[in-house]
């Protein structure tokens, strides 16, 4: 049976993911959360069950973008102009708005951060999680091409980006002593920004338009997402018990995550009918995360200056006007960026 996604359910798995997206984000402010907590066990659950997230927005863009020109030629020019006018504006902003702040709060810059301003536009990191654009951007130049080979040769180009994908993450794992890995790729934020990190998401969700999936095969993806659910909080905390530092122990560049991400993913976006949220029954429930869906992209972008507001508030990290003036400078942000929208 060939997979259709529609507008709304597509909104619903991206209010989904948002949320996920923002456990990630609450718990790393947290601190000992993963280590000298009482529950450290639950806090890794929870952690690692999220990690579906970035993956499953990949997939939907993958797939939004190749069901848009399934039967449509790609005007080279009008294409770049259209895909770049949805980010580059919001990008830019929060981006300039992050720099100032974090001029202004330097405690609140992350690890390894460029101080250049031009490089953090390049690489994504003008705030941790802003490498998703420049991910995205990359996989925008790269859709015609890989459009052409999907369609040619769907299952090989499939089967191609998974190894690409799946030899990287070995790469970074230490899998090849013979190929010590670059310094600069020994983060997760520098790890995260270039496409084949999450590749295989793509090719994957640009595969779904046009394959025709099996029921049996259907059948065993919520299988599969469990088995990669135990792997991923299984090897996470059996990592962080043995002193490794939680933001390594946990990223998505891990094989587990790969086949946790694929399998919940595609459970996801296979099942969903059978899921509570997307019953009628829960009719509050799915419009709920249909608008957060909807909203995502600035959700996104806004989230992480909004939670270092409220945490730094609450611990009493920095003086109440700097803290009043960020939250003003935040707030004008998020009105600008709804006139941009």
């Amino acid at each position: 049976m060939k997979f259709n996604l529609s507008f709304e359910d597509s909104n619903v798995l991206r209010g989904l993911a948002i949320i996920a997206v923002l456990l990630i984000h609450i718990f790393a402010f947290l601190k000992g959360a993963y280590t000298t907590s009482p529950y450290p066990l639950f806090f890794i659950g929870l952690d690692q069950l999220s990690r579906f997230c970035v993956p499953l927005f990949i997939m939907l863009s993958g797939y939004g973008l190749a069901k848009k020109y399934e039967h449509e030629s790609i005007d080279g020019v009008r294409y770049l102009k259209s895909r770049f006018k949805k980010l580059i504006p919001l990008y830019l902003l929060w981006s300039l708005v992050s720099f100032v702040v974090f001029m202004f709060v330097p405690e609140w810059q992350f690890a390894n951060q460029p101080e250049s301003l031009v490089l953090q536009l390049i690489f994504g990191q003008a705030d941790y999680q802003l490498y998703f654009l420049p991910v995205i951007f990359q996989f925008y130049l790269l859709f015609p091409f890989i459009l052409t080979l999907i369609k040619r040769w769907p299952v090989a180009t499939l089967l191609t980006a998974m190894l690409v994908q799946f030899t990287f993450y070995t790469l970074i794992s230490g899998w090849w002593p013979s190929l010590p890995l670059p310094k600069f790729l020994s983060t997760d934020q520098t790890q995260y920004m270039f496409f084949v990190t999450w590749l295989g998401y793509f090719v994957l969700g640009m595969w779904l338009v046009q394959a025709a999936i099996s029921e049996t095969i259907r059948k065993c993806l919520p299988a599969v997402a469990v088995i990669g659910a135990w792997f991923v909080i299984y090897t996470a905390a059996v990592d962080i018990k043995n002193q490794v530092d939680p933001i390594i122990a946990l990223r998505f560049t891990r094989l587990p995550v790969m086949l946790y991400a694929v399998g919940a993913g595609l459970t996801l976006l296979m099942h969903r009918s059978s899921l509570p949220f997307f019953r009628s029954g829960r009719a509050v429930v799915k419009t709920l995360l249909g608008r957060l869906g909807k909203e995502s992209y600035l959700i996104f972008l806004a989230h992480t200056i909004a939670l270092r507001v409220i945490f730094s508030a609450v611990n009493q990290e920095i003086n109440l006007p700097l803290l009043a003036a960020v939250s003003c400078v935040w707030l004008l942000t998020i009105i600008i960026s709804r006139k941009l929208l």
